[in-house]
C-alpha cells in the first residue's frame, strides 16, 4: 500500500535542526510544540517516480488542516493513539489525499485502477470494491471515495482499529510469548516489543499484509518489517513532538 518501500517522508528527526535554529532565533513564536496540522504540512514533501508511476503534491494549509482534522476525530473515535495513525498516513502518502501509486515495473508499463494504490491512505484499487459503499459501484465512483480524506481516513480508522483488535487479541493469547519474542527480533528498537507498542507494530505490518501475511512474515522470512519499523519510528516522533 505504501507509495515505495525505499522512501520515507520527512521526518520530525530531519527537520529539527531547521526547527531549532528557527527556535533560537524565535523563541516565543517556535517555543511551542508543533501542532498535528503543522506537522501534516511540514511532512507533505512532494515526491515523483516516472518509474514506478508514484505521485505526491504538495498540499496547501487549507488541506493540512482538514487532514489533520480527520485524523484527530478518528483517533478520538477509535481509541487509537493520534501520533499513530499520523505517522501511518506520513509513511503511506506523506499526507497527500491525491497521491497515487501506479505500481509501474519494467515489464509493466499499463496503469490501470486495480493495479494503483489510491489516495492518503494508499488503498489498493484492486480490494477496494469490497469496502463500505462501494460494494456494486463503477471504479470511477470508488476511485472518488478513495481520493476524498473523509472518506479515506475514516475507512482507514477503521481498518486500523480492526488491526490493533486482532493483535492485542494475539498477543494475549497462548502464541503471546512467541509473538513478542518474534517482534523483539525483527524490530529495529527493542521498545517496540513492549506492551505499549507491540500491537501497533504488528496491525502496521498487517496493513500491508493482511493478518494471516503479517504471521507469516513475522514468523518467517521477514519480508515486510521494514514498513511497521518505519511507521513506529516516525510514531514515537510524533508521540514526542504532540505530548510536549
Amino acid at each position: 500500500m505504501e507509495l515505495l518501500a525505499a522512501f520515507r517522508p520527512a521526518r520530525l528527526s530531519d527537520l529539527s535542526p531547521a526547527r531549532t535554529a528557527l527556535r533560537a532565533r524565535f523563541p516565543t513564536l517556535l517555543s511551542a510544540p508543533l501542532t498535528l496540522d503543522q506537522i501534516v504540512f511540514m511532512e507533505n514533501v512532494p515526491y515523483d517516480s516516472s518509474v514506478r508511476g508514484a505521485h505526491v503534491s504538495k498540499i496547501d494549509g487549507a488541506t493540512a488542516t482538514f487532514v489533520a482534522a480527520q485524523i484527530s476525530t478518528m483517533a478520538t473515535a477509535t481509541g487509537l493513539p493520534v501520533w499513530y495513525l499520523a505517522a501511518c498516513l506520513a509513511r503511506e502518502s506523506r499526507f497527500d489525499p491525491g497521491a497515487y501509486n501506479e505500481n509501474l515495473t519494467l515489464f509493466n508499463r499499463t496503469p490501470t485502477f486495480d493495479g494503483t494504490d489510491w489516495g492518503v491512505a494508499q488503498f489498493s484499487g484492486r480490494w477496494s470494491h469490497k469496502r463500505p459503499g462501494c460494494d456494486g459501484l463503477p471504479d470511477a465512483a470508488v476511485k472518488a471515495k478513495l481520493l476524498d480524506p473523509m472518506w479515506a481516513i475514516t475507512e482507514f480508522g477503521r481498518v486500523m482499529a480492526g488491526n490493533i483488535a486482532w493483535a492485542r487479541g494475539l498477543l494475549a493469547s497462548p502464541k503471546g510469548v512467541s509473538v513478542s519474542t518474534a517482534i523483539s527480533q525483527v524490530a529495529s528498537n527493542l521498545i517496540y516489543a513492549t506492551a505499549k507498542y507491540a500491537a501497533l507494530w504488528l496491525a502496521t505490518m498487517a496493513y500491508n499484509s493482511g493478518t494471516d501475511g503479517a504471521l507469516k512474515d513475522l514468523m518467517g522470512p521477514h519480508a515486510r518489517i521494514n514498513h511497521p519499523n518505519s511507521v513506529m519510528s516516525t510514531a514515537r516522533e510524533l508521540e514526542q513532538e504532540l505530548s510536549a
